[in-house]
């Protein structure tokens, strides 16, 4: 092919950089919505047990604690005339398709749990290999003035998506069944991924194997070409003390968001009785309130305030949401308690992300940004699993008042230690020395 008549690469334009971070998280918000909002609405609609929606939820989960993984070998392995990370975004894209329409082929009941936890465990495990690319394409790519801007677009378009989702995912669902609902969504992937293949990395490479092209020149000195000195280098900022401390705080912050995606359908259908329509439409407005919220404002507001006083000001917010539902049962009946509970959790949940993103990228360094990135965020979603897990037993013990009280301890004291130790100039200690 022409380079001269294509079309212009990421690497070379500002706009196009944010627009294609901001739909990759669009293409990646899309299958969450579908598997963590719509299906445990209709799990819930339909009287499955708290139990059963926490496997669920924890099964779909744990791939997001194996980004990491995903990580060593995407910074080892590269097929570098297509790109550092180009290579695997249109491989992920393309199982997530397959992974889709897996569901809507076999289509499994209300009481196959099993086997819809593990196909959705199969699609996330996609989704996380795409996430993982999108992330180490937007360290590659992006410039430092670019980051907070970027990080409100990647986690407003995420949210944008789980609204498309979860709200037209829901709907499909009880309207036609869960199979055209996956088909739907498999559609929509699969236009995102036409777009991977007519945009390059950087200029002059190849768009796909069989085409012409070269390897960029600082692609061949980023990457890496031996296992130690990868690990080397990612571990060496990862184990220090104070990263090791601040990860703890971002797990028992992200369980929050795991106890929320049980709570907030199992109450919603069993205390003020909505249908799975009722509960995705409103959690699919939430979400697209949280992305425009994201996109216009959290990153601007992350700016201004700082990561430590921005965690803060998330967490305590949200603990403050849950401990009045936890003190308030007899509200649970209310729709209006309902709806403003669900756009709290989700709005304060998204600008815990976009905190995090920030100080976690700033710790990256370019040559193993995958694995890095993809280690700071999988421990964050090693949260959500754990909390997903860990809403029968607690449920089971102390009721759904239980549930509130375990969301807002961990959340507070998370905020806290981020607080105490996510600070060096007011800010995440920055160790990637091409930051400001």
């Amino acid at each position: 092919m022409n380079t001269n008549t294509a079309l212009p690469a990421i690497s070379e334009h500002a706009y196009l950089r944010l627009f294609v971070v901001f739909i990759l998280y669009i293409a990646q918000g899309v299958p969450y919505g579908l598997i963590f909002f719509a299906i445990p609405a209709w799990l819930a609609a339909n009287g499955a047990s708290a139990e059963s929606v926490g496997i669920y939820l924890g099964m779909a989960g744990l791939p997001w604690t194996l980004k990491f993984l995903y990580g060593f070998v995407m910074d080892r392995y590269a097929y570098l005339p297509m790109g550092r990370r180009r290579a695997w975004l249109i491989g992920a894209q393309f199982f997530m398709v397959a992974g889709l329409i897996a569901i809507a082929v076999l289509n499994p009941e209300l009481n196959q749990i099993t086997l819809l936890a593990a196909l959705a465990f199969t699609v996330q495990l996609a989704t996380t290999l795409q996430d993982v690319a999108v992330d180490g394409t937007a360290v590659d790519l992006l410039k430092d003035s670019e980051r907070s801007l970027a990080n409100g677009l990647m986690f407003g378009g995420q949210s944008v998506g789980i609204a498309a989702g979860g709200a037209v995912g829901g709907g499909l669902i009880a309207a036609y069944g869960l199979s055209i609902a996956t088909l739907c969504v498999a559609g929509f992937v699969m236009l995102v991924l036409l777009m991977l293949l007519v945009l390059r990395e950087r200029p002059g490479e190849k768009l796909l194997p069989w085409s012409k092209g070269m390897t960029s020149g600082i692609n061949l000195e980023r990457q890496q070409d031996a296992w130690l000195p990868l690990l080397q280098q990612a571990f060496s900022v990862i184990l220090r003390p104070r990263s090791v401390i601040l990860m703890v705080a971002v797990v028992l912050i992200n369980a929050s968001w795991g106890f929320f995606l049980g709570l907030a359908p199992l109450i919603s259908a069993e205390f003020a009785g909505w249908e799975e329509e009722i509960y995705t439409a409103t959690s699919g407005a939430a979400n697209l309130v949280s992305g425009i919220l994201a996109i216009v404002f959290f990153g601007l507001l992350v700016r201004s305030l700082g990561t430590r006083w921005g965690m803060l000001l998330a967490t305590s917010l949200f603990a403050a949401v849950c401990v009045y539902m936890a003190m308030n049962p007899q509200a649970w009946s209310e729709a209006a308690t309902m709806r403003n509970f669900i756009y709290a959790a989700i709005c304060l949940y998204v600008l815990i992300l976009v905190v995090w993103a920030v100080a976690a990228m700033r710790m990256c360094s370019p040559a193993v940004a995958a694995t890095q990135f993809a280690l700071y965020m999988g421990v964050a979603n090693l949260g959500i699993a754990f909390g997903s897990f860990l809403i029968g037993p607690i449920q089971g013990y102390g009721g759904y008042s239980a549930v509130f009280f375990a969301t807002a301890t961990g959340l507070v004291i998370g905020g806290l230690i981020f607080l105490f130790f996510a600070k060096a100039g007011g800010e995440m200690v920055q160790l990637n020395p091409r930051v400001d």
